[in-house]
């Protein structure tokens, strides 16, 4: 954990207590925000969506403590995300701001530089990191379970410092969440075992950490960095490699258009399969392994 000294002008606290906004679960009605309820409450900052989810199982059940996404659950992930002045009143009147780090938080400087008196924890403090091709850090770690045990183990150690009266109740949430990761990871392995197929095609670099974890090796990445499509070249080098390698099938993310993997399956023959690196979706605690297992389902059925 960081702590950051300044503060911000006390109008924007006021801004905190008389308007701030919190994400509540589907089909759950907040309660009235008072004055005397954001005081009481401890305020828990995330920053995507990832990170909502494993806090959120961390504090299931605790009385007092507010969870805050910052980053709305469509935007997906945060690579070029800009702190909007909401975040920062946000920032600004919670107790606890929890990142997934490796880079995947642009903005951290920001923080450092604007936000007040704020704790932080990294929950990817300690894990090993991927590197993609250029020798940046690969932030997608949460997509490894074993490691998502990790980072939810790491952000229950800030809670249990930064809140110590809720520490028993947060380590007895701890074991329960990772037991039922445990299981989904355990599914994996077996699952994935005997497959026939190994080499796969993404769409972008979401997935070297479920790959590695789980035996199987990206052979090509269809866009480096979301948003920008490949060169013609770039092109048919993957058409190329797919028909070298005689690879069957191509993976999609639901956060970003096909088109260009529907063009590779035009002249490949190859079927386009759908994963998803859970990072949109609704502020449901049981989200990550709803998706973790129906990505099991997608890899089953394409690569045996």
């Amino acid at each position: 954990m960081k702590r950051f000294q300044s503060r911000f002008l006390a109008v924007l606290l006021t801004l905190v207590l008389v308007g701030s906004w919190t994400f509540t679960l589907p089909g759950c009605q907040a309660p009235p925000v008072t004055e005397q309820s954001v005081s009481d409450d401890k305020v828990i900052v995330t920053s995507f969506l990832p990170m909502y989810i494993f806090t959120a199982n961390l504090l299931d059940g605790i009385d007092g403590v507010r969870i805050e996404n910052m980053a709305a659950p469509e935007v997906g992930c945060l690579h070029d995300y800009q702190l909007l002045p909401s975040d920062l009143v946000t920032l600004d009147g919670s107790n606890l701001f929890i990142y997934n780090g490796a880079g995947m938080e642009s903005f951290l400087e920001d923080i450092a530089a604007r936000s007040g008196d704020l704790q932080m924890v990294e929950a990817s403090s300690g894990i090993n990191r991927i590197l993609n091709d250029d020798g940046s850090e690969n932030p997608h770690v949460w997509l490894s379970v074993p490691r998502a045990i990790q980072q939810v183990q790491n952000i229950s150690a800030g809670l249990q410092q930064a809140f110590p009266d809720l520490a028993e109740s947060i380590a007895a949430n701890e074991t329960a969440y990772c037991e039922r990761l445990e299981v989904i990871h355990q599914a994996y392995s077996l699952e994935l075992a005997d497959i026939r197929i190994r080499d796969i095609i993404t769409f972008h670099e979401a997935f070297p950490y479920l790959a590695e974890e789980y035996g199987l090796r990206i052979a090509a990445v269809i866009e480096r960095e979301p948003g920008s499509e490949p060169s013609a070249s770039e092109l048919a080098e993957t058409i190329d490699l797919i028909r070298d390698l005689s690879i069957t099938a191509l993976f999609a993310e639901p956060q970003y258009s096909p088109e260009v993997a529907e063009a590779i399956a035009r002249e490949t023959g190859a079927r386009i399969y759908t994963l998803d690196p859970v990072v949109t979706g609704s502020l449901d605690p049981a989200l990550y392994e709803t998706r973790m297992l129906e990505n099991l389902d997608v890899l089953k059925n394409a690569l045996k």
